[in-house]
């Protein structure tokens, strides 16, 4: 297997581990601290609201919704949309979208590296998918 599969699956191996709670975000310590006083600590509480609901947030600015958006989109994760009556999908969700979107990137790299399907890519995938099988 090439170098950037595995780098694909390590990849795709954190974005299964990614922080339910906000503490592993890597947040800046103000945008971090105003978060938490106003009760938003993991990332179902953070995904459920809107630019606009941070923004109305005492000391939370544009400096501070920035952060969180480069954070959250590091795992594929967005803000809720303003009025949208669509529900936010769990960010467990948006987690394995994410990590099965990786691992398909990393199974396609080991492909036309030659490599063919390997029990690590199968293994990964179906970690990705909550299969209780995966190692």
């Amino acid at each position: 297997m090439d170098e950037r599969a595995r780098e694909l699956i390590a990849e795709a191996r954190y974005e299964l581990d990614s922080p339910k709670s906000i503490d592993g975000l890597g947040l800046h310590v103000r945008t971090y601290n105003i978060l938490r006083i106003n009760g938003i600590s993991t990332l179902s509480d953070l995904t459920s609201r809107s630019e606009e609901d941070l923004l109305a947030l005492e000391n939370f600015g544009p400096a501070c919704l920035g952060d969180v958006q480069k954070e959250l989109s590091y795992y594929g994760l967005k803000l809720a949309r303003q009025g949208d009556p669509t529900p936010v999908p769990s960010s467990l969700f948006q987690a394995r979208v994410a990590a099965l979107e990786v691992a398909l990137r990393a199974y396609r790299s080991a492909l036309r590296s030659g490599e063919g399907e390997s029990e690590q890519l199968r293994d990964l995938a179906r970690a990705a998918l909550g299969n209780k099988e995966a190692a």
